[in-house]
């Protein structure tokens, strides 16, 4: 590509095609994240984008931004911190897809989603907004969008969270879901067998 571009409003969602066809989502950029980011600017991006919901990208031209590179050095190490932190968000994403177990993936997940949603309005959440569809979280997290749902319905049932209007969950024990995601039971014992 010969832009990098900068998510200003929305959330799209990253992904690889296999050379079997299939896809596979690797992450979710919401707004002031970057797309396109590789260490060496005339290197091509392996990664397809697509919107998940309405977005607003502004495109910065490479050559553009080599300039501003030259100019302004500061520039420069904002770009090199994005790319630690990818490179970072991908370890993490390593651990939790190969030693995690569903219901710390889907926990991880959603206090991720609160974090950046907390993150974009400067308030606590206690509603989360799910824009993505099921079966795009499913396979972010490698597995089924039916064992995501089963997994929300276990949580439900165990007042962790609340559901109701579609692309709403409401969290109700945060401490219950913060130790899931670290791999221990919530008092009352085991979330799912």
């Amino acid at each position: 590509a010969d832009s990098i571009y900068s998510v200003q409003q929305g959330i799209a969602s990253v992904f690889k095609l296999l050379p079997d066809g299939r896809r596979q989502i690797t992450g979710f950029l919401y707004p002031g994240d970057f797309l396109g980011v590789t260490f060496n600017l005339g290197a091509a991006y392996g990664y397809g984008a697509e919107t998940a919901t309405d977005c607003a990208l502004r495109a910065w031209p490479r050559s553009a931004l080599e300039r501003l590179f030259e100019e302004a050095p500061g520039l420069r190490r904002l770009f090199l911190a994005e790319i630690a932190d990818e490179l970072t968000e991908a370890q993490d994403r390593i651990l939790m897809l190969a030693r995690r177990s569903v219901e710390e993936r889907v926990a991880t997940f959603m206090l991720i989603l609160a974090h950046r949603q907390a993150e974009a309005t400067g308030t606590r959440i206690e509603v989360l907004e799910i824009p993505m569809r099921w079966a795009d979280i499913a396979d972010y997290l490698g597995t089924t969008a039916e064992t995501v749902s089963r997994t929300l319905t276990v949580f439900r049932d165990r007042h962790i969270i609340q559901t109701g209007k579609r692309g709403k969950i409401g969290i109700l024990d945060w401490a219950a879901l913060e130790t899931i995601a670290e791999g221990g039971k919530p008092e009352g014992g085991e979330i799912c067998r």
